[in-house]
């Protein structure tokens, strides 16, 4: 049984390992086209992102399944943030202006700030 346990342990592991490369072989086919084309800002933040993938891979195996689930959670809570701008709008008779303006920008602005924050994320 405890055979069995080291065993599967080592090839999650691996498994994990594998995103990563699958990962940075990706990223390194896309920076060729981007160098091949001459976009320059592209092929700069494909390096970027490169040398992060490698060093965070290296430094914990878990990272991209880590970092997976961030963008995962950001999109649910994009999701949310947009069912909710939908439901204000549907109240928008039963509350003073003021409030709804105020919390229309608040909710833009949490919404602007995770599609940043995902568009970051996208190069990884």
């Amino acid at each position: 049984m405890m055979k069995f346990v080291i065993f599967l342990l080592c090839a999650l592991s691996f498994s994990f390992a594998n995103e990563c490369k699958e990962k940075i072989l990706k990223l390194e086919k896309e920076l060729e086209y981007a160098k091949k084309y001459d976009n320059e800002f592209k092929a700069r933040d494909l390096e970027n992102a490169i040398v992060t993938l490698k060093t965070k891979c290296k430094d914990n195996p878990n990272f991209y399944k880590e970092l997976l689930q961030i963008k995962q959670d950001k999109l649910t809570k994009l999701e949310a943030l947009e069912k909710e701008l939908d439901t204000l709008s549907d109240n928008q008779d039963s509350m003073p202006k003021a409030e709804y303006k105020f919390k229309k920008e608040k909710l833009k602005l949490q919404k602007d700030s995770l599609k940043q924050e995902l568009k970051i994320l996208e190069l990884y």
